[in-house]
């Protein structure tokens, strides 16, 4: 039996399959956007002078705890099921890479500081 689930809880998340992707779109969205501008601070000195796969995987190894750590928290007290966090860490992260090299990109990095923190 699956942990922390009813029976039916557990056929119906097998069942509805699209309100799963739905709910982890959702949260990897929120946890994207609180986490963009402590990312930024931490990448945006040094991503400058990389290409795109650089940029990725420095984002991707920056990224992970500060998105781990804001998932967690986004899911405490609300009735999810366990296995939706790793989903949400893995969406909210290829969101942030996609906005960070977005704002690489645009080589300007105060319009992008004064994006983020409006």
């Amino acid at each position: 039996m699956i942990s922390g689930l009813s029976l039916f809880a557990a056929w119906a998340l097998r069942r509805l399959p699209g309100r799963n992707d739905w709910v982890v779109g959702q949260l990897a969205d929120k946890v994207a956007c609180r986490c963009r501008p402590n990312l930024w601070q931490r990448v945006c000195r040094v991503t400058g002078t990389m290409s795109i796969p650089e940029i990725r995987g420095y984002v991707r190894a920056r990224a992970l705890p500060l998105v781990e750590s804001e998932a967690a928290a986004a899911l405490v007290g609300r009735r999810f099921w366990p296995g939706l966090r790793q989903p949400v860490v893995d969406a909210a992260v290829d969101r942030l890479i996609a906005m960070m090299i977005g704002d690489v990109l645009r080589e300007e990095p105060a319009e992008a500081a004064k994006l983020i923190a409006a």
